[in-house]
């Protein structure tokens, strides 16, 4: 498909914003954090110092978790932690008022299992830079790493039971999928309006809401996070909105598969019994769509979770070569080498350049720009494939 520019004049090169962000309960269900273009203050910038921690506040909630999530849940490691990677801080700075010259293209992201609302700040302030609203939601189902609940509870992600029958374990995913789609659909109908304010919306979250295009919305997941946003343009809701793109980066399907299935390992990794892969497809079109694969993901999946990967209908479906499951995330750019090695996350090839690659071609499908679209893919030809059977 060729790519169709929406985003610039010929010629006309893109501002490169400083980024806000802000936290926000979005009609008292949905947890987000906002990465926006702010408003260009000075010549001289704004101090690092000044930028908002990776590792949110609490710290010591979202240290724990992240603790519990990689199975080293003890109070040294909390400690130790939180004293190499709480002073760690993203590209964005709290609380600056939004660009106001025109409605800012959004991107709502879900995030996979044991994300966060920053464990993708990289990618979210890299989009918000170039001129794009980023929602980043915070899912309270039982899969991010740790998050607070509305009531202000400590909800941490909830490991399944291997021991647990197959489709024990899947009905808990998809009954999680579900919670996420509905998250979802409320950040789509406040952004469109159809979703009633409440009181506790504050002037700063609704001078937000005024720069967003709700005419251009694109749905962005890793991993499970992919999953949702296919699990969601497979409901009903999704004939209600007209999407501008969808992003499934690195998706991991077996969630969404059907078929009888034989345990062999862990999960998401079982052969099924079935030859033809019975995955679920929309009905109806959807949004131009981007399929973005990391090799050595890939190769862990069963022959019918890489089918599947093939069958679902992207516009675009490439293979980052060397990738690791994590490029899209944060850990991988912000850990130390030696620590992203140690938890398997590291990939063969550079991060930083198989992050800007990524970042690349995002920006041209999102944009329409077939000229930089172009340009990536033939600079990093030895980088970028397209995904074979």
């Amino acid at each position: 498909m060729a790519l169709q520019c929406e985003a610039t004049a010929p010629g006309e090169q893109r501002i490169q914003f400083p980024v806000g962000t802000i936290v926000r309960w979005i009609c008292s269900q949905v947890l987000v954090r906002f990465y926006y273009p702010a408003a260009i203050v000075g010549d001289g910038g704004l101090p690092t110092k000044e930028r908002a921690h990776w590792i949110a506040s609490p710290q010591a909630l979202y240290v724990r978790g992240y603790s519990r999530f990689l199975g080293i849940d003890f109070r040294p490691v909390w400690w130790t932690l939180r004293c190499l990677f709480g002073s760690i801080r993203m590209e964005a700075y709290p609380d600056l008022s939004p660009a106001t010259e025109r409605r800012w293209p959004v991107v709502i992201l879900s995030h996979g299992l044991g994300g966060t609302a920053t464990a993708y700040a990289k990618l979210c302030c890299a989009l918000s830079a170039h001129g794009m609203v980023v929602l980043a939601v915070e899912h309270q189902d039982g899969t991010a790493s740790a998050t607070l609940t509305r009531s202000g509870t400590a909800l941490f992600y909830r490991k399944p039971n291997l021991r647990d029958p197959v489709g024990k374990r899947k009905r808990a995913r998809k009954e999680q999928l579900e919670k996420r789609c509905r998250e979802i659909q409320t950040l789509l109908e406040w952004l469109q309006g159809t979703e009633p304010a409440t009181a506790e919306e504050d002037r700063l979250q609704l001078e937000l809401l005024k720069v967003c295009d709700a005419k251009r919305i694109t749905l962005c997941g890793h991993s499970f996070g992919g999953a949702t946003i296919a699990q969601w343009l497979l409901s009903p809701r999704a004939d209600q909105f007209s999407l501008h793109r969808c992003l499934l980066l690195d998706p991991w399907f077996w969630p969404l598969l059907n078929e009888t299935e034989i345990e062999n390992g862990n999960e998401g990794r079982r052969e099924p019994t079935q030859e033809a892969s019975s995955l679920p497809l929309p009905t109806g079109a959807i949004a131009p769509s981007l399929l973005l694969v990391n090799e050595l993901f890939s190769r862990s999946l069963s022959p019918t979770e890489r089918r599947a990967l093939q069958l679902w209908p992207a516009t675009h479906r490439l293979m980052l070569r060397g990738a690791a499951h994590q490029v899209q995330s944060d850990f991988e750019h912000r850990l130390p080498r030696i620590v992203t090695r140690f938890a398997r996350l590291a990939s063969r090839q550079d991060p930083s350049r198989l992050f800007q690659t990524q970042l690349d071609l995002i920006i041209a499908f999102l944009d329409g720009d077939e000229a930089r679209w172009v340009a990536t893919l033939e600079r990093e030809a030895d980088l970028v494939v397209p995904l074979e059977p």
